[in-house]
């Protein structure tokens, strides 16, 4: 599945992006993404609602989706449709996937989830947040 999600980087170059996510790529010891593309269809999450309806015109233009923390959309934080973030080396899911009480593998929420998206906001003021489409 493609999930959005929100990396809080130095500075807004594919460079800082892909050194962000390499440690967190899915392989045969964990991970969480096999596939991730600035914007994809998020493209334009900091300006519209809508998501992109032809996937095959993915937009991968780190500058059109991101901003500087302290300039992000406060509606785009508060309400943020984002899945994960990750800010200063952390991966942070807003669903946690563990057994249940009959051992059945369970999606469950994580805890203070938004309360952390927002801390991330409030500690990184100077950080770029990009917007990214990421397969998990």
């Amino acid at each position: 599945m493609h999930y959005m999600g929100f990396v809080f980087i130095k500075e807004p170059t594919d460079t800082a992006l892909s050194e962000a996510m390499l440690p967190h790529i899915e392989t045969d010891r964990g991970g969480h993404w096999d596939f991730y593309i600035a914007g994809g269809r998020w493209n334009g999450y900091l300006v519209s609602d809508e998501v992109m309806e032809d996937l095959d015109e993915y937009v991968d233009h780190i500058e059109e989706n991101c901003s500087l923390a302290c300039n992000f959309p406060h509606d785009r934080r508060k309400d943020a449709d984002a899945f994960w973030f990750l800010v200063d080396g952390q991966w942070e899911e807003c669903v946690t996937f563990s057994p249940d009480s009959l051992g059945e593998k369970q999606w469950w929420p994580t805890p203070n989830f938004k309360e952390r998206l927002g801390e991330a906001f409030r500690t990184h003021p100077d950080y770029y947040v990009v917007v990214v489409d990421c397969h998990v």
